[in-house]
């Protein structure tokens, strides 16, 4: 973290087993990740994510398929949010709809708010009855 809480790195990394992998290159890959400094650290400290997976790999060798670009991004959205009201069932809704106000949702990732009208409640109860 920086001076003013800002992220100046992080990093992580997922692995995934293939069908039939050795047992052997299974030790090989936990040892190695058991004798490395958090991948935080070793970003900060300015190491390249391939330099990473090249000493956890050793002998075993990378070979990259594919590089993609991470964004973050929240993909909530109105809908989304309505869909959540219905799966609340019918009799959630009612309640909903007689407390007479409208319901705000906020998604917990992004922090983005939406605003679900008592008129729309109504709406989302003749959906969730059909």
């Amino acid at each position: 973290m920086g001076k003013e809480g800002n992220v100046l790195a992080s990093g992580g990394f997922i692995i995934q087993l293939l069908p039939n992998i050795e047992e052997e290159v299974i030790a090989k890959v936990e040892e190695a990740l058991k004798n490395i400094s958090s991948v935080t650290e070793l970003l900060r400290k300015g190491y390249l994510p391939e330099d990473i997976l090249n000493h956890i790999l050793g002998e075993m060798g990378l070979n990259i398929l594919e590089r993609v670009d991470l964004k973050y991004e929240c993909d909530c959205s109105q809908e989304r949010f309505e869909t959540a009201i219905i799966a609340l069932g019918k009799e959630e809704i009612k309640k909903l709809i007689a407390e007479g106000q409208s319901v705000e949702a906020v998604c917990h990732f992004c922090g983005k708010k939406y605003l679900i009208e008592e008129s729309r409640l109504k709406e989302l109860l003749r959906i969730a009855e059909e």
